[in-house]
C-alpha cells in the first residue's frame, strides 16, 4: 500500500527527516534532511534532500511523491533530475526567484 505524502497521517513532533528517497526508476536518491512548508496551508511543498556524501543539497517537490509502507519517500524522477535542480541553500529559505526556478525545473517533470 502506498499513500500521498499529505495523505501521512502525522503527529506534529513527525518528521519526513532522515527518511530514504527513491528516484521513479527505483534507485536511491538520497536522505530528507529538512522539509519546506507553505506559510499560508502549513503543508510540506518541498523537500531538502542530500544525495550523498559531500553532495550538495537540493530540492525536491512533495508534490507527486508518495510514501511507501516502509517510510521511504519515492519521487516522480530520478537521481539525476533532482541533481540538475538547484542547489538547496544553507538556510533552506527560499526567495521568488528560487520558488520560480523549481517551478521550471520540475514544472515538466512532476505529474
Amino acid at each position: 500500500m502506498t499513500m500521498s505524502i499529505n495523505e501521512i497521517p502525522r503527529n506534529p513532533s513527525e518528521s519526513y527527516t532522515g527518511h530514504e528517497v527513491i528516484g521513479s526508476d527505483g534507485e536511491t536518491v538520497g536522505k530528507v534532511t529538512d522539509v519546506v512548508y507553505d506559510d499560508t496551508t502549513n503543508q510540506p511543498t518541498w523537500l531538502v534532500v542530500k544525495p550523498g556524501f559531500l553532495r550538495a543539497e537540493h530540492y525536491a517537490p512533495v508534490e507527486g511523491s508518495y510514501t511507501t509502507e516502509d517510510g521511504n519517500i519515492v519521487l516522480p524522477f530520478d537521481k539525476q533530475w533532482l541533481k540538475a535542480a538547484p542547489v538547496a541553500s544553507g538556510d533552506h529559505v527560499m526567495d521568488s526567484g528560487l520558488q520560480r526556478d523549481l517551478v521550471h525545473h520540475y514544472g515538466r517533470s512532476v505529474d
